[in-house]
């Protein structure tokens, strides 16, 4: 394996694009103008009121997108995601040779679908789309990607990559989420002293102060103040992602589930969730 400059982490999605009519998409189980993540079948559901239109299609995910454009900048790129033993997987896999990005995961799945997005584009250039993220989310162990990494100048992916049980546990032991936990603080903290720095106090550093770092220090200062322990965030973090319904929500969110349930009293979740407290997490005085 090559030296990289880029080791990618990402979904690997197959945009299919369709032009529609506003009112069709009002027929799908789909919100206009928004994203939703469903079923394979609740796709093939979609596409039979599309007709016989044949779609846009190219490969697509945040990562590829990113891996694509620095490969055609010169950049020397390495994709890990998971695909299935479909012709999309072919496709995909094709196309990431095409732009002469190295694939790290060569196993393919047989009983799960390549991850796919159906976008619906109406008149007026608005965008619903309704994604299956198949096989993306089932990512299968491989040494390969370790050598991978050692070789890699930068690790980049998108976040939610991580949000699956089976992703999330293929990258991070217990010590890797405690070290990712407390990182993602830290960077808050160094992301809002660099603004303060660069911008002074105006807008910009004021909003990232009261969407971001204003919470972030009081979770620093509570931790302290209660004695909770990384390894504590890490499982109420693990249990947040469990919850489908929570799967695409940033890590953000997660943090603040995490404290809240680490400081509610009780043994069992259901003692925890009938002592939470909702109060805003704010630094202290101090």
């Amino acid at each position: 394996m090559d030296n990289l400059d880029i080791l990618g982490v990402g979904n690997a999605l197959v945009d299919e694009t369709f032009y529609i009519e506003e009112d069709l998409v009002r027929k799908t189980n789909l919100n206009f103008n928004q994203f939703r993540q469903i079923s394979y079948s609740e796709q093939q559901e979609i596409k039979s009121f599309l007709g016989n239109q044949d779609p846009e299609i190219v490969c697509g995910g945040s990562t590829t997108n990113s891996l694509v454009a620095a490969s055609n900048f010169g950049s020397k790129c390495g994709h890990i995601c998971q695909l299935g033993r479909d012709s999309l997987g072919d496709l995909y896999e094709d196309n990431l040779k095409e732009n002469n990005i190295e694939v790290i995961n060569s196993l393919r799945l047989d009983e799960i679908n390549t991850g796919r997005c159906l976008v619906l584009i109406s008149p007026n250039s608005e965008r619903t789309m309704g994604t299956y993220l198949g096989a993306s989310e089932n990512l299968q162990f491989s040494k390969d990607f370790l050598v991978a990494l050692a070789k890699s100048q930068i690790l980049f992916s998108e976040g939610y990559q991580f949000t699956s049980n089976q992703n999330y546990d293929v990258f991070c032991s217990e010590d890797e989420k405690e070290t990712f936990v407390y990182s993602y603080l830290v960077q808050v903290y160094e992301t809002h002293k660099e603004l303060q720095d660069s911008q002074g106090y105006g807008k910009i550093t004021q909003w990232y102060f009261d969407n971001r770092a204003e919470t972030v220090y009081g979770i620093f200062d509570r931790m302290h103040e209660n004695k909770i322990q990384l390894s504590e965030m890490v499982k109420w973090i693990d249990e947040y992602y469990s919850h489908g319904e929570y799967s695409n929500s940033p890590f953000f969110d997660a943090l603040v589930f995490a404290l809240r349930f680490s400081e509610a009293s009780g043994s069992t979740m259901w003692e925890k969730y009938e002592n939470l407290r909702f109060n805003e997490i704010k630094p202290g005085k101090n």
